[in-house]
């Protein structure tokens, strides 16, 4: 499974990416801005070649219920608020982080403002029907992220003993040790690890991680802009 954990750059940089999109820096709406929320997720299955793309909305949220369930595992003993994005049962409501905040395949709340998600045109005297409607979805949303809440920061999964889940001992568990627990488990395998530092020889892969910016990739474009701006300004003087 290969996603983006989140969007890449803050909304006031957003305008910058217009003429790359296509669009217009001058129009641009908290539309385009909720649109640039969306990040890439693929699942390879080895073996599997019955490929498609999925035009499904959905969340961080949805990724391990959509994974269990094509592993076959039964969840249904599972305390989970995520959805399975390959089920026709999914509702395709994203709850974004801040309150008010949505994306369904009909509507997007954003920033305070209302657009219709297929075309991006804005709702600003809703009728009675999509009044009802985005009520609906909103009250959805704002339980879902309050039920969230309480499990993590009440810890409340402790009290969920149906699950046939394995108990956890907190104590022995320290992030600040992962990188030595990790060492200790490829040494315990052996030639029987699979990890990819093991495949690779024993070697980083850190190396092979390339992500060059925009102007690096178009540096000549870059200069003869920067160029022909110069040129412009001393024309001008």
């Amino acid at each position: 499974m290969l996603y983006g954990d989140h969007y890449g750059i803050s909304n006031s940089r957003n305008t910058s990416l217009a003429p790359l999109l296509g669009k217009d820096s001058e129009t641009w709406t908290e539309y385009d801005n909720a649109m640039l929320q969306r990040v890439p997720f693929m699942i390879h299955i080895p073996g599997y070649t019955d490929g498609f793309i999925s035009d499904t909305y959905g969340g961080e949220v949805d990724a391990l219920p959509t994974l269990l369930h094509l592993l076959g595992v039964d969840t249904s003993n599972y305390v989970q608020l995520g959805q399975d994005l390959l089920s026709e049962d999914n509702d395709q409501t994203v709850a974004l982080r801040t309150a008010g905040y949505y994306i369904t395949p009909t509507y997007t709340s954003y920033s305070g403002h209302l657009y219709y998600t297929a075309t991006g045109e804005e709702i600003t005297n809703p009728d009675e029907s999509t009044t009802a409607a985005t009520k609906e979805i909103r009250n959805a949303v704002a339980k879902q992220l309050s039920v969230s809440d309480e499990v993590q920061t009440g810890d409340l999964l402790r009290f969920d003993t149906d699950t046939g889940l394995e108990t956890v001992d907190s104590s022995s568990i320290s992030y600040s040790d992962s990188l030595k627990s990790l060492k200790s488990i490829e040494k315990k395998l052996g030639d029987e690890s699979t990890s990819l530092y093991s495949e690779n020889g024993n070697q980083s892969t850190v190396d092979l991680f390339k992500a060059p910016s925009y102007m690096q990739l178009h540096s000549s474009s870059s200069s003869s802009s920067s160029s022909s701006s110069s040129s412009s300004s001393s024309d001008g003087s």
